[in-house]
């Protein structure tokens, strides 16, 4: 990459949808709509973490001197490892064992690779909690009723709102009455639950 390139890329205040960019252009698939600009071929989207895994390597092969998604990285895996303590100490107190309620990078594909709830529950695990999944698009389906404290991974309202259809957070599993969960987005309310809205109000 040229400094001759570099300078060509206008900073503009944009107002409007954002998409992921996940699939291929001419996909049929109709959830990862993308927008391109036609003046210079930018793609504009907001796929996390994938993205900043492969702006990361690019910013080694191209040795531009400083990794500035690497350094999103560490701060996404800091926030994931404090959670991960909050979520510990409920699972202690409560005595259970945690069930992260989707498994896959964001709701309704089968993807893990760069995923927050692997990470979480690889952090779970070196805390000693006892860690599973429920993900019917990755397999993960949990038999019978679960004694547990639950984590909201996902939250399909929030990953697909660019749509302007509406979206339901629910449980991929069933969950025992009285149970805990722990809901990092702030939107899950069903009374049969204790729900804890992890974060600040």
């Amino acid at each position: 990459m040229s400094l001759e390139t570099i300078t060509k890329i206008e900073k503009r205040h944009y107002t409007g949808k954002v998409y992921n960019l996940e699939v291929e252009p001419n996909d049929s698939v109709e959830d990862d709509q993308y927008y391109v600009n036609a003046n210079n071929g930018l793609v504009v989207h907001n796929c996390h973490p994938r993205d900043n895994i492969a702006l990361s390597w690019l910013a080694k092969e191209l040795d531009l001197g400083y990794d500035l998604f690497a350094a999103i990285s560490h701060s996404r895996e800091q926030q994931t490892r404090n959670m991960a303590l909050f979520i510990a100490d409920i699972c202690r107190q409560e005595g259970k064992p945690c069930v992260i309620n989707g498994r896959a990078y964001k709701p309704a594909v089968p993807y893990t690779v760069g995923s927050p709830s692997v990470l979480l529950g690889g952090y779970l695990k070196e805390m000693g909690i006892d860690v599973s999944y429920a993900d019917s698009e990755t397999g993960d389906i949990p038999e019978g009723e679960q004694d547990c404290v639950c984590v909201m991974a996902h939250d399909p309202q929030t990953t697909y709102d660019h749509t302007g259809k509406k979206y339901e957070q629910k449980l991929y599993f069933n969950l025992r009455a009285g149970c805990t969960v722990i809901d990092p987005w702030r939107c899950f309310e069903d009374k049969r639950y204790k729900v804890i809205y992890y974060g600040l109000s």
